[in-house]
């Protein structure tokens, strides 16, 4: 790898960094201190051979948020990486998807129209604007954001999440069902918030 071929290379150990700590996250694989340390170790790195790495603090970021439950510091460290490269989209959308996690909708829904004018075609855009317009209730919003980038980017299992989420909250129970119907039809596993909307969809229409 290019760690291998130059181990100064900075960007190399904060996108090991960000790839270890996102795939632990996802895989519910949070208390994985070996996956913890390692992740840590590539993100640190990465700012001491450049200190001026915007990847690197938002590896750090990124680690403080979903692997140490350190929010303030996930905070911190976005800012700076936001500082320090105010114009990337990827990470302005991974501040995004933090703020809306923290239910700061407006601020998220500026960072990622920010990211959308520096790269009309990064997907993170049009999923931070849903999310963020799905949980402050702006559901016409939203489905305007997931028609777009079904439009741009074609359909997903992310997508299908986003619509199975939307026909939930539009009080859609039926369309919910048959959604997560058809996705375990297609030897699809359903992820737990998926499972969630599933059950409070069969408790509304009992």
């Amino acid at each position: 790898n290019v760690i291998n071929l130059d181990s100064t290379y900075a960007p190399a150990y904060a996108y090991m960094g960000l790839s270890i700590s996102w795939a632990t996250y996802q895989s519910d694989r949070g208390q994985d201190v070996q996956a913890v340390n390692d992740a840590s170790f590539y993100s640190n790195r990465s700012i001491e051979l450049d200190p001026e790495l915007a990847e690197g603090y938002s590896c750090i970021a990124l680690i403080a948020w979903t692997l140490q439950n350190d929010f303030a510091k996930a905070r911190l460290y976005f800012e700076k990486s936001i500082e320090l490269s105010p114009g990337a989209s990827l990470i302005l959308n991974r501040y995004g998807y933090f703020l809306v996690w923290m239910g700061n909708f407006e601020k998220a829904s500026q960072l990622a129209h920010d990211a959308m004018r520096v790269d009309p075609v990064d997907f993170n855009s049009y999923a931070v604007l849903c999310f963020a317009s799905i949980y402050s209730e702006q559901l016409d919003e939203a489905e305007t954001y997931l028609k777009e980038r079904k439009r741009i980017f074609g359909n997903s299992r992310a997508i299908t999440s986003l619509e199975i989420r939307l026909r939930f909250d539009r009080g859609s129970y039926q369309k919910v069902i048959q959604q997560c119907d058809s996705l375990k039809a297609n030897g699809e596993s359903l992820k737990a918030n998926e499972l969630y909307l599933l059950s409070g969809a069969y408790f509304k229409l009992s």
